[in-house]
């Protein structure tokens, strides 16, 4: 499903990567030589590729950076919530394997207990849909974009099955599905994404979220989906 972090961020972007995106390879093997071994494959290729890109590593989500990665217990930890309340990483012992298991950190109020649970979703699959998820939930308090998938909307769909079994028609028929992990779902098409989270079918539960580059292409978009009424119905949310 995911080839390289290269193609993944290109096609969020919508443009190539530009070099100062990357972190320098010696700024990796410093790391390294920190915590006295080798990083993932797919962790050095996401440093080297977007490691200074904000808009990827910085919003719903934070990857660590490379100063801030560290083993706790016997995992390797490289992601956590902006709130600090979760935190993601591996065994360290299965950090070779391409879909080593992602666990998430929860710690009780006091910080004394911690609890992992296995996520149910391999490295490359978290790191890849990640990336996805940053630009997607765009309209949420903790999403901090530099001018990508700014423009933002929300589609009230309810429980109307013949809306919605036509909506998911029309997506995975002429959408690429980017991220289907955890009950989220992401659908990507020309710099455009469509998105939500599924109830116990599998269908998306009442709500479907938007996100887009321009607000030319936020219109396309509800056009597209049949979801238009006027510019000043769909008026979308420009994030600040």
């Amino acid at each position: 499903m995911y080839k390289s972090i290269k193609e993944t961020a290109e096609k969020i972007l919508g443009r190539p990567l530009k070099q100062e995106e990357g972190l320098p390879i010696e700024e990796i093997e410093k790391t390294e030589k920190r915590l006295q071994l080798k990083l993932p494959n797919i962790l050095r290729e996401f440093h080297l590729m977007v490691g200074n890109l904000t808009l990827i590593t910085n919003s719903t989500e934070r990857f660590l950076s490379l100063n801030e990665i560290t083993c706790i217990d016997d995992k390797l930890v490289f992601t956590e919530e902006q709130t600090g309340i979760g935190r993601w990483g591996i065994n360290i012992n299965e950090r070779y394997k391409a879909d080593a298991p992602i666990y998430i950190c929860i710690e009780d109020q006091g910080g004394e207990k911690r609890i992992w649970l296995n996520e149910g979703v391999g490295i490359t699959e978290f790191i890849h849909s990640t990336m996805f998820f940053q630009c997607a939930q765009a309209t949420y308090e903790y999403s901090r974009f530099l001018g990508n998938y700014s423009f933002t909307g929300t589609i009230l769909i309810g429980n109307e099955e013949k809306t919605i079994n036509t909506l998911l028609q029309q997506l995975e028929s002429e959408w690429e599905k980017v991220v289907n992990r955890n009950n989220l779902v992401i659908y990507w098409k020309n710099r455009r994404m469509s998105w939500f989270f599924t109830n116990r079918e599998g269908k998306p539960d009442e709500i479907v979220m938007l996100a887009s580059q321009t607000e030319d292409d936020y219109i396309a978009l509800l056009k597209e989906l049949g979801f238009y009424r006027g510019k000043d119905v769909n008026e979308p949310k420009q994030e600040g």
